[in-house]
């Protein structure tokens, strides 16, 4: 039943209705929007989208990066800009000191151990992917990523209260 209504809801969606047509709309946006004689200088690329799957993942690091911690101090473009850059220092380092703090090894198993926490990082990573690769712009970036923060800002925090609730339970011991 999923699959025909996919079928039937594809031919609806025009250009986005399969991958491979939705990865050459991506493409030809991406190469609009970073004229700066018709955007502005307030841009950022992550490299060039060339339609293949290798392609698309070998973006997804900075894709994810961009869309979470960016833009940066040196990137200020405008007044407006320092909130969001401060925003994004500040989720940067508690990042960091989080990772380096529990390391990695448990925060996997953190993930692992609780539904909702799974949950919010994989859908973090793949809402900030495709932010990543669909914007170019530092203004729209900071609004396309608003719908990601409710889950990866309360995800932080909750592995970082786990992880210190059992660093005092296997003292407790």
């Amino acid at each position: 039943m999923g699959y025909l209504v996919a079928i039937n809801l594809s031919s609806l969606m025009g250009v986005y209705g399969d991958v491979d047509s939705a990865i050459e709309q991506a493409q030809v946006i991406q190469q609009d929007l970073l004229r700066e004689e018709a955007y502005g200088s307030n841009s950022y690329n992550i490299g060039e989208i060339d339609g293949t799957i290798e392609g698309m993942i070998s973006l997804a690091p900075l894709a994810i990066f961009t869309a979470i911690y960016r833009p940066l101090f040196w990137e200020i473009g405008s007044p407006v800009m320092v909130i969001s850059v401060l925003e994004n220092t500040i989720l940067l380092l508690f990042t960091f000191y989080l990772l380096l703090n529990i390391g990695p090894f448990s925060l996997i198993r953190i993930l692992l151990s609780e539904p909702f926490l799974l949950y919010a990082f994989v859908f973090s990573v793949l809402f900030a992917f495709g932010v990543g690769i669909a914007g170019t712009n530092f203004g729209a970036l900071v609004r396309y990523k608003v719908p990601l923060m409710p889950f990866f800002l309360p995800m932080i925090f909750l592995i970082y209260r786990i992880s210190k609730e059992k660093k005092v339970n296997s003292i407790k011991l």
